[in-house]
């Protein structure tokens, strides 16, 4: 089984928020083959974040926060779980799925090509969004 974590189920593991992340790792952990794989949708997505904190701090204490917490989520992304790319198979998918006019965000309809265009499961809190994509397998493993 392969496996690809929206944004969210990816945070939660960084993180480690006390029983989402115990509930995530048990689950994962049912899976000893399974590959765990990420996105740089969701890479981006984090990394936008940070360097807006970083643009927006003031106090040395917050700037340095920010470049701290960005150096992790770099070690987080070069670790132990491959990063889908948004290639071309992925902006195939993305393309058709736009057309079909699914109304959810830009990244959401791009992490769900990815998964799409891979055939992977797609593991998301944001089931409501991410069910209104056809032919997409996805599950919240947190709940």
């Amino acid at each position: 089984m392969v496996v690809l974590l929206d944004t969210d189920h990816f945070s939660i593991l960084q993180r480690e928020v006390a029983s989402e992340s115990r509930l995530l790792q048990n689950r994962l952990g049912r899976f000893p083959g399974a590959a765990v794989k990420v996105s740089i949708i969701s890479f981006q997505e984090q990394s936008q974040g940070w360097l807006a904190w970083i643009r927006r701090a003031r106090k040395p204490a917050d700037i340095l926060r920010g470049f701290h917490d960005f150096q992790e989520l770099l070690k987080h992304y070069s670790g132990k779980y491959e990063v889908l790319r948004f290639d071309t198979p992925a902006m195939t998918e993305f393309l058709s799925l736009k057309q079909q006019r699914i109304r959810i965000g830009t990244s959401d309809l791009r992490i769900a090509a990815i998964a799409r265009a891979n055939g992977v499961k797609l593991l998301s809190r944001n089931l409501r969004d991410f069910r209104q994509v056809p032919n997409l397998d996805v599950e919240d493993w947190t709940a």
